[in-house]
């Protein structure tokens, strides 16, 4: 897993990307569901190579 900040594209907002995670697809969205509740903001799922 690789994780990193940028700022781009997000209005100047700062944004952590997820990287190369790898696990059953059910898993990934409930991780996803779980990281937005506990920063408290909306994120979505981008797989890039799909």
């Amino acid at each position: 897993m690789a994780k990193g900040a940028h700022q781009g594209g997000q209005g100047g907002k700062l944004v952590t990307a997820i990287t190369r995670l790898e696990a059953p697809e059910a898993e990934l969205k409930a991780l996803l569901k779980q990281l937005n509740a506990a920063a408290g903001t909306g994120g979505e799922e981008r797989r890039p190579w799909a």
